[in-house]
């Protein structure tokens, strides 16, 4: 993978590449990453060494949109009672496969960009995206990774850990560090 392109993965999925959160997006602007055939091949031989999987949710001539994830543990999120529901409620299919969910994820950001349903994608509490839809984005006590309506201690204790991680791993980059050394690290 080029270094660009690793640079890309570790400033946007870093906390999913170390097992902090379920998935994260990455766009990427075709034209500055020239190999990036090359590189979401290799990246996806990586990630399958790990559990992990990348999917390219939507893309056009510009750029694309990843979603780097773990299978299993965005299974459990979109399981979860209150997610099912909202995403029944929502249209998608239901007792669909994650696989399934996620075509339906893409083709609606092809048709529309991000929903605000992709927060259950991304492992965000289902209740603040429940409160994100219904009111619209306002009134939030916190904002970070997401928009928080319940429980601002946490979230912040956990965006903290999300950027930390962030910063751990750009800064092993930084030293010389593939993305290979570093998820093999730990």
């Amino acid at each position: 993978m080029t270094e660009t392109f690793e640079t890309l993965l570790c400033t946007h999925s870093a906390p999913v590449l170390a097992g902090l959160r379920p998935s994260g997006t990455v766009t990427c602007h075709r034209e500055k990453l020239p190999f990036l055939e090359q590189d979401l091949a290799e990246c996806r031989r990586l990630l399958l060494e790990h559990g992990l999987r990348c999917r390219v949710l939507c893309q056009c001539e510009r750029h694309l949109v990843l979603m780097i994830y773990d299978p299993v543990w965005l299974e459990a999120c979109l399981i979860g009672r209150r997610a099912r529901k909202m995403l029944r409620q929502l249209g998608y299919p239901k007792d669909a496969l994650v696989e399934e969910l996620l075509e339906e994820l893409g083709h609606r950001m092809a048709r529309q960009g991000f929903p605000h349903e992709i927060g259950l994608f991304l492992g965000y509490p289902a209740r603040d995206v429940e409160e994100f839809i219904r009111r619209g984005g306002l009134g939030s006590i916190c904002t970070g990774y997401w928009k928080v309506y319940r429980h601002p201690g946490e979230a912040r204790r956990c965006f903290a850990r999300y950027d930390a991680c962030r910063e751990d791993f750009l800064a092993r980059q930084s030293q010389g560090q593939s993305l290979r050394q570093i998820l093999r690290a730990g």
